[in-house]
């Protein structure tokens, strides 16, 4: 694994099959706390679980490191990859600031978030209906 930092703020870890990269992902630093997120793979090497690894091995790195007093994978509290790694989650949401004062576009704005959350929520009960019905393969 290999480690990129930017003002020690932003994290860029990797994961590589020799020079190949196979993961990645982006690890965000407050003070002593770090948020884990945006998991990226190369499918083709998804038989070996690159994802997992790369989750594994950063694990690894941030509780070895004495500056970080706490860390969060920023994932969905029911999220099949990262549950049986990271179990606890702190309380985190969305906060929508508007740029002025009474925009209309913020109902418009908030109205799309909600609704993509709705969508995303029944997309994924779709996919385990799916999975449970014809089993993890479909």
């Amino acid at each position: 694994m290999t480690l990129a930092a930017c003002c020690c703020s932003c994290l860029i870890v990797t994961l590589r099959a020799g020079d190949t990269p196979v993961a990645a992902g982006i690890v965000l630093r407050h003070q002593a706390r770090a948020f884990f997120f945006k998991l990226g793979v190369d499918e083709r090497f998804a038989k070996y679980s690159p994802g997992v690894q790369l989750t594994l091995d950063l694990t690894r790195h941030l509780c070895a490191d004495p500056t970080i007093a706490s860390a969060d994978s920023t994932a969905s509290p029911d999220h099949p990859m990262i549950n049986p790694i990271w179990r606890e989650r702190f309380a985190i949401g969305d906060l929508l600031i508007p740029l002025r004062r009474h925009d209309p576009m913020v109902p418009l704005i908030e109205a799309a978030l909600r609704s993509r959350q709705l969508v995303l929520k029944r997309a994924r009960g779709a996919v385990r209906f799916i999975r449970k019905r014809y089993g993890n393969s479909a």
